[in-house]
């Protein structure tokens, strides 16, 4: 099977590819229907704890009510920071950890997909973003170690037990989808070609080897950028390869020359003029290398991981937080009171069918 093929019948090609206004479509619904279900919540726990403390149910209702609608939830806006903080966080973990790239790849990957449809008043993404990192050595088969060993590396862990029920939702919410192709296997591809063609060529001038060799780890850090970005979305990850390969040839190397008129002479020997590239070139590639020089820049200036914003949005979540998903709260241990009855129910019912 050819690699296009291979690409376009995986499930990250038929289920994680969309456009940009599918984006924002889907992350304005999610964060909307997450407001109303945490509003909701939010209010009846505050009833809750009134009515522990004497108030009649109706005063404790209405009171919950008004306080629910003085909160400033979350917006799409913040919760797309929010994921951003915490996907560059995988890095940090990668190098206390000593993870692989594949697997803080994946990482990163799980966490885009996952709050690409769940909200950050539902879950964490802070303990999220360690079950994305422990699940993504199992899926990438990559520095796999035992849940305790994991957690005993991690200052201030979570329980084993709190990780173990956030995977069975990140599995979920992921549908069981683990698949990642990897931008930097497609980066390492071109690299190979190119320097193949080098060879072929004839060419023994280590000065373009040593070109390439820069330009190439230079690219790797490009795409180290563009995985944070919505191109993982809307582009394959051979295109944002491509695209991380031109916007580093366009910086100069130890020899002071950019690598361009190379890129362009290797491109033109493959593609021998097919006026389908010009096209992808045009739709495709120069807005991703736009994309992918922002993100690098912002990585460089450590926007990306801004602690100030971070920590604004995380003292909004102190409030707005879905509290059926805190075992400490009332409402989420009336649900579980709930949850049991209903369970007594059903065996008593099959118990006298059964007799």
């Amino acid at each position: 099977m050819e690699r296009q093929q291979i690409w376009q019948t995986s499930s990250q090609s038929r289920h994680w590819m969309f456009t940009a206004d599918q984006l924002e479509k889907i992350r304005n619904a999610v964060n909307s229907e997450g407001v109303q279900r945490c509003k909701a919540a939010v209010s009846k726990e505050k009833a809750l704890q009134l009515v522990a403390h004497g108030s009649n149910l109706e005063d404790a209702n209405s009171a919950g009510e008004e306080f629910t609608s003085k909160i400033d939830w979350v917006t799409t806006q913040e919760q797309q920071d929010y994921v951003l903080f915490f996907e560059t966080k995988v890095a940090d973990y990668g190098r206390a950890f000593g993870l692989d790239l594949n697997v803080q790849a994946a990482a990163v990957i799980f966490l885009k997909r996952y709050y690409l449809f769940h909200s950050v008043m539902d879950d964490d993404p802070k303990i999220m973003t360690l079950t994305a990192i422990f699940l993504a050595t199992k899926t990438e088969n990559s520095n796999i170690m035992s849940l305790d060993n994991f957690l005993a590396k991690v200052p201030n862990r979570p329980s084993r037990e709190v990780i173990l029920e956030h995977e069975l939702r990140l599995c979920e919410g992921l549908r069981f989808e683990f698949s990642v192709h990897h931008i930097h296997w497609s980066l390492h591809g071109f690299y190979l070609d190119m320097q193949a063609q080098l060879k072929a060529s004839g060419s023994k001038n280590s000065q373009s080897l040593k070109s390439l060799v820069e330009t190439y780890t230079r690219a790797l850090k490009f795409v180290g950028a563009a995985i944070h970005s919505d191109l993982v979305f809307t582009h394959w990850p051979s295109q944002i390869a491509l695209a991380s390969f031109l916007a580093a040839a366009k910086e100069p190397n130890s020899d002071k020359r950019t690598y361009e008129d190379e890129i362009e002479k290797y491109l033109t020997s493959v593609l021998r003029n097919d006026p389908r590239f010009d096209d992808l070139r045009e739709r495709k590639l120069a807005p991703a290398e736009v994309v992918i020089q922002e993100h690098v820049n912002l990585l460089g200036t450590g926007a990306l991981q801004d602690k100030t914003k971070g920590a604004a949005i995380r003292g909004k979540l102190q409030i707005c937080q879905n509290p059926e998903r805190d075992p400490n709260s009332l409402v989420f241990m009336q649900l579980k009171r709930q949850q049991e009855e209903e369970r007594q129910a059903k065996r008593q019912k099959k118990y006298k069918r059964d007799g």
